[in-house]
């Protein structure tokens, strides 16, 4: 069902895509009369905005009525959220340093780094191995190991996350992705999974501080024009969900990379996105 009323003020602020209603592309718009729709660049300039039901719920009963829907956006994590990937990043380092015998547990991997990013891992290595080498080029050349691997193997997505992504895209739900990751690491990821251009993201390279502090996730809410209180942010790390939590955001733990015990605090837990509606995380998360 779409809706069309006069947009008072409209912000064009990214994400490309599809059209609701034309044959043409659209930007995500931020609109002080309605609450930050999708709607045609077009239709923007034309001082009209297409927005969806759960937009028009709010319109009418406001953000805090229990009819309204409440999730403004949602943030992924990358590895192990969106990608099943995280078993790969450990045999890349493995692979990468094997002329000094490197092996890390399954454990230390999730214990340790998952979610720290390449340099943080690489330094690490190096001092338990004794490595006296250059970080910066064996993170690089971890990074092109990483690369071919993830293209001959077709690394795929977490079980159901297409289907939810799709879900919450349709709804006009604002998603981003941050992560602790290499830019370059993403983009060659998404473009394995077809979503390269469909959906924005924050790497490493985009801020000065890793998870957990909150930098990422703050950067992404402010690039989709919406609040921490009301963003949803889906991670499987411990520094992750630690920088969800500190940076005011909800949170749902995906069970994907560690146990629940060292995801405490979550909002919601859930093995991967199978099941999971933009419903259930509302009634989950918002609870005040």
């Amino acid at each position: 069902m779409l809706a069309k009323t006069r947009c008072r003020k409209s912000e064009i602020v990214g994400m490309p895509g599809t059209c609701k209603k034309k044959a043409g592309q659209y930007r995500l718009v931020h609109c002080s009369a309605l609450w930050r729709p999708y709607a045609c660049a077009g239709c923007c300039k034309a001082g009209t905005s297409e927005f969806s039901l759960a937009h028009l719920l709010i319109t009418i009963f406001g953000k805090n009525n229990n009819m309204a829907f409440r999730i403004q956006a949602i943030i992924y994590d990358f590895d192990g959220v969106v990608v099943d990937s995280e078993s790969l990043h450990k045999e890349s380092f493995e692979k990468a340093l094997e002329k000094w015998k490197v092996s890390v547990p399954q454990e230390t991997w999730y214990n340790r780094y998952t979610g720290t990013g390449s340099r943080y891992i690489m330094q690490d290595l190096f001092e338990k191995y004794s490595i006296k080498e250059d970080v910066g080029k064996w993170v690089g050349i971890r990074m092109e190991l990483f690369d071919r691997m993830s293209r001959e193997r077709k690394i795929g997505t977490i079980p159901g996350f297409m289907e939810f992504f799709k879900s919450a895209q349709g709804a006009g739900v604002p998603q981003m992705i941050a992560s602790g990751g290499h830019r370059k690491n993403i983009e060659a990821m998404l473009k394995n999974i077809g979503l390269l251009g469909h959906i924005d993201f924050v790497g490493l390279e985009d801020v000065k501080n890793r998870k957990p502090d909150p930098e990422c996730f703050i950067i992404s809410a402010r690039r989709m024009g919406v609040e921490p209180s009301g963003t949803v942010v889906f991670e499987d790390s411990p520094s992750g969900l630690a920088a969800a939590i500190s940076g005011g955001f909800k949170s749902v733990a995906l069970l994907t990379s560690t146990t629940r015990e060292r995801l405490a605090g979550a909002g919601m837990y859930s093995t991967d996105f199978r099941g999971l509606s933009l419903e259930k995380i509302q009634t989950a998360v918002f609870q005040d």
